[in-house]
C-alpha cells in the first residue's frame, strides 16, 4: 500500500536522536578547541545538526499526517 509505515518513520527518528546525540558530544569537545581546524569542525558539526534537525521535523509531519489518515 502507499501508506506510511509508522513504525518505521519510529525507527529513522530514533536512529536520528541517536546521530544527534552523538554530534551534540562531538560539538562539546571542539567548544574548548580554537584555531581554524576546530572552526571548520564546528561548523561542519553544526551542519550536519542542521540536516538531522530537518530530517527530524520532515518524519514528525510524515508521522502526523500517516496517524491522522
Amino acid at each position: 500500500t502507499g501508506a506510511v509505515d509508522v513504525e518505521e518513520i519510529q525507527t529513522r527518528a530514533l536512529a536520528l536522536l541517536d546521530q544527534l546525540s552523538a554530534i551534540d558530544a562531538q560539538l562539546a569537545l571542539v567548544a574548548e578547541q580554537s584555531g581554524l581546524a576546530a572552526r571548520a569542525r564546528r561548523s561542519d558539526l553544526e551542519k550536519q545538526k542542521a540536516t538531522i534537525l530537518r530530517t527530524l521535523a520532515a518524519l514528525e509531519k510524515a508521522r502526523l499526517s500517516a496517524s491522522g489518515s
